[in-house]
């Protein structure tokens, strides 16, 4: 995920992003699998930058999963989903502050910027 002229390595298991409406994340996964993404109001959160790709804690994997599990075939969300996506978006801007420990910086040769996408 490039962030700023810098792109994060980490495995998607244990990675978590957030990002500011308006900025362009370019996300590359070599090997099919299952993710989940949570949209908010951007007058909700205030991000401490643009882009952060961090650790993703236990209570926020637990907080996606359930999400999913109250939204998944419904024409109408539980009445509890607002406060879970609430308290994810809180445990995702606290996360946010510490960026993951794989950040590198974007190549800037084309045959190795091409390895990025």
């Amino acid at each position: 995920m490039p962030r700023s002229g810098r792109a994060a390595l980490a495995p998607a298991a244990a990675a978590g992003g957030a990002g500011r409406a308006g900025h362009p994340v370019t996300i590359s996964i070599p090997k099919r699998l299952v993710s989940a993404s949570a949209l908010f109001d951007p007058a909700m959160f205030r991000l401490p930058q643009p882009l952060a790709v961090f650790e993703i804690s236990p209570l926020a994997r637990d907080l996606v999963r359930e999400c999913r599990r109250l939204s998944a075939g419904r024409a109408r969300p539980a009445a509890d989903l607002p406060q879970l996506l609430a308290a994810l978006g809180m445990a995702a801007c606290r996360l946010a502050v510490r960026p993951g420990r794989c950040v590198l910086p974007v190549p800037h040769s084309r045959a190795l910027a091409k390895r990025w996408t």
